[in-house]
């Protein structure tokens, strides 16, 4: 299935969102081609970040053993602050 993420932080380099194809139904699947997806398009580094974020529905914070949901996705990068 194809699953538009919104890019946010440090993924806004990549756009406003992407587009991943993903074969599976849990955000893992969804974390595993979007991991497989930036190192095809040479974004190693943000591969690399992408095992410290997480995705998000709506309001709800999603675990890779999740179901993927109908609601909006995005990508949040981890984030520091003082």
């Amino acid at each position: 299935m194809r699953i538009r993420v919104a890019c946010l932080g440090a993924f806004r380099e990549l756009g406003d969102h992407i587009e991943i194809e993903v074969n599976g139904e849990t955000i893992g699947a969804l974390r595993h081609a979007t991991r497989d997806f930036l190192v095809a398009h040479g974004n190693d580094g943000l591969a690399s970040v992408l095992e410290r974020s997480v995705f998000a529905g709506d309001d709800i914070l999603l675990k890779d053993h999740d179901a993927i949901p109908s609601a909006p996705l995005s990508v949040l990068p981890p984030v520091a602050g003082g």
